[in-house]
Parts: structure tokens; C-alpha cells; sequence
């Protein structure tokens, strides 16, 4: 009889014990558990990210969301290192905001070239990356939001070996592709009911308006 009493005092020791280590685990704060993984490679993939608006978003390649936590990550044989700025940039109305100061991007371990404060244009702090072929060359590209409506490209330029800011693709909202005819279709919007679409042959890095 005490054999069977010390063997229940233990069990239920130990289980108090799991179910207290299990509270702490559920209590650890996002802000913690992000701190945790901050070094490590950090990536955090979303197909519907409901915070940017866009309708071609269901048929991006790869979403990366990159935060103050994150270190670097990868996109499919792409790799970056980030630096994060928390003051970055300033607007009157919410004071001080952040994005990443720099980010070296590098293709199969080769260092291409490095962009220069790229901002949290929304303030959320977080900056959407989406991975596409948005060209149709066979590279790998990247888009950052701007607003909710627009979107800054960045393509790579196989002449140079580097990533640049497209800025004839600084008015483009995709809502169609042909990659067979290598054509994009944008939709501008006049008001809340008038909108204008607008067929593009892509050239390269180039947009030439055709319809």
C-alpha cells in the first residue's frame, strides 16, 4: 500500500510539472518567440496576405514578410542579409518608421549587389517581399509595396548582373499576365467605379504600351 501512494504522489508531481512547462511555453510572448528565431533564418510565407491589395496577388510565386527580426532569408536560389532601421524614415504624423537600411542579395552564394533603404511604406513594420517572374527572362524578381495600390519592381538586369529598381513598372497594378506573348495587363483606377486597363509588351526591363 504505500508502494501505490508513493507512485500516485509521483505521477501527479510530474504532471503538474508538464502542464506548468506547457502554460509557459503558451504564454511566451509573438515578440519573444521572434526574438528567439532572430538570428536564424526567418521566413514567414503567406499566398493571401490580406494587408496589401492587388489582384494578381493569388498568383505570385513566393510571399516573404521581412521584419526588424529578420537576419536573412531565401527565395528559391536567391539569399538576402538584411539590416533593419527603426528610424529609417519620419513622417509628421506617426514620427519615426522603419525599413531596412541595407540588403545585399546574393545568387547561388555569389554576391550580385546591395539596395539602399528600402521603406516600410505602410508603417506596419514589416515589408512584403513577392518572388516572380514578373519579366518573363527565366530570373527570378521582387516586388515592395508602395501603398495599396502600387508596387516598387525590382528585376534583374543580366547585362550587369545586378537587381534594380524598374521605374518604368512604378504605375503597373498586374492583373494579367501572358507569358507565351510576354504581356502584362494593368487595371488603373480613375474613382471607386472607373478604371482603365493597359496591355504592355515587356522588353527586357522595358514596358512598351500596345492597347
Amino acid at each position: 500500500m504505500p508502494v501505490l501512494i508513493k507512485s500516485e504522489w509521483l505521477y501527479n508531481i510530474t504532471f503538474l510539472c508538464f502542464n506548468m512547462l506547457v502554460i509557459s511555453c503558451l504564454n511566451l510572448s509573438k515578440d519573444q518567440r521572434k526574438e528567439v528565431i532572430g538570428d536564424e533564418e526567418h521566413l514567414e510565407l503567406s499566398k493571401n496576405n490580406e494587408s496589401f491589395s492587388d489582384e494578381f496577388l493569388d498568383s505570385i510565386s513566393i510571399n516573404i514578410d521581412v521584419t526588424k527580426y529578420t537576419k536573412m532569408f531565401k527565395a528559391n536560389h536567391l539569399s538576402f542579409k538584411v539590416i533593419w532601421d527603426q528610424k529609417l524614415s519620419f513622417s509628421d504624423n506617426i514620427g519615426h518608421y522603419g525599413g531596412i537600411k541595407e540588403l545585399e542579395i546574393y545568387k547561388r552564394g555569389n554576391n550580385l549587389n546591395t539596395l539602399y533603404n528600402l521603406e516600410d511604406a505602410k508603417a506596419l513594420g514589416l515589408i512584403q517581399f513577392q518572388f516572380d517572374d514578373f519579366n518573363f527572362d527565366g530570373e527570378l524578381d521582387f516586388r515592395i509595396p508602395v501603398n495599396d495600390k502600387h508596387w516598387k519592381y525590382y528585376l534583374f538586369n543580366p547585362t550587369a548582373n545586378i537587381y534594380g529598381h524598374a521605374k518604368d513598372w512604378d504605375h503597373v497594378r498586374l492583373i494579367k499576365t501572358d507569358k507565351k506573348n510576354k504581356l502584362i495587363t494593368s487595371r488603373n483606377w480613375s474613382n471607386a467605379t472607373q478604371y482603365e486597363d493597359k496591355v504592355y509588351e515587356v522588353e527586357g526591363l522595358k514596358l512598351k504600351l500596345i492597347q
